[in-house]
């Protein structure tokens, strides 16, 4: 049987059955529907959250940790057949143009983040210099490298150039203040030293698998990019960080972008991209989550 909304005819399945009586949208049918309030960067986002493997709290994700390791709720391939087959959707359209930008396997937000600001078409705000691939894993048999694997964040097809994402409490500082703090006001206590050295050799093992990574890829030929969040509270941190990850591709490729370079100097597009940046931040900082400003 094929379900009906606001004159729509939907495709089986649209609806998931939680108890007799209560059903709520499928993950196809809510990004459809979401086409209606949010802009085409704040719907891509939601398309990489639904075929990801991460959760932003809907009531509160700036505030609120995302959860990690979940199976994805969709896929690309998913919801492009469900929008080709439903009829008088409002936004149908739009949903199946932003669609097919997905890109599968984010695992965290600012991962799908990075990933929407390159995605789109450059008159859109979007700098696509290659297809994107997330988080696939970079192995080579007999390959010195100090673990038998890798997986960068983001990896721009044909370039050798990539992105990983160093959170703000990548090193759990914030955990070791903390710690620290407790043991100030408590100097006997052993065990809380033993905390703050714990916390300490936790966080200098992290570092140093982290430059560890880095020299890993790079000896697979790859050139991984570093990227914080302060690289992204403005326009002009991106901009400089697209202009290094251009010349970097340039490197890769042994040839230079013309293309990229004039979307660079371009201040149509320029203005493009602050404005698809903005919308993102409010879709990742705002409670609910942001609609169409």
């Amino acid at each position: 049987m094929r379900g009906h909304l606001s004159g729509a005819t939907l495709p089986p399945d649209s609806f998931l059955r939680l108890a007799p009586g209560i059903a709520i949208s499928s993950p196809e049918l809510a990004f459809a529907q979401m086409a209606e309030t949010l802009t085409d960067a704040q719907l891509l986002a939601l398309g990489m959250e639904l075929c990801g493997s991460f959760a932003c709290d809907p009531l509160g994700p700036a505030h609120d940790p995302a959860r990690y390791g979940l199976p994805p709720l969709t896929s690309q391939g998913r919801m492009l057949w469900f929008l080709s087959h439903a009829r008088g959707l409002r936004g149908r359209e739009r949903a199946r143009r932003v669609a097919a930008l997905v890109a599968p396997n984010a695992w965290s937000p600012r991962e799908a983040m990075l990933a929407a600001l390159l995605l789109p078409p450059a008159q859109e705000g979007g700098f696509p210099l290659a297809p994107l691939t997330l988080n696939v894993r970079v192995f080579q048999a007999g390959a010195p490298m100090t673990r038998p694997s890798r997986v960068p964040d983001i990896l721009l097809e044909g370039t050798g150039v990539g992105l990983n994402y160093d959170g703000h409490d990548h090193l759990a500082l914030a955990s070791l203040e903390s710690a620290a703090m407790a043991a100030a006001c408590d100097p006997g206590s052993a065990e809380r030293q033993h905390v703050v050295q714990r916390l300490r050799a936790q966080i200098r093992e992290r570092y140093v698998d982290d430059r560890r990574r880095d020299r890993d890829l790079t000896s697979q030929g790859l050139a991984i990019l570093p990227v914080t969040a302060e690289d992204l509270r403005g326009p002009a941190g991106l901009e400089l960080l697209l202009c290094q990850l251009v010349s970097c591709a340039e490197r890769g490729t042994g040839r230079r972008d013309g293309w990229a370079r004039a979307m660079l100097e371009d201040p149509t597009l320029q203005a493009a991209r602050a404005r698809v940046l903005k919308e993102l931040q409010l879709w990742y900082s705002r409670s609910p989550r942001a609609a169409n400003t």
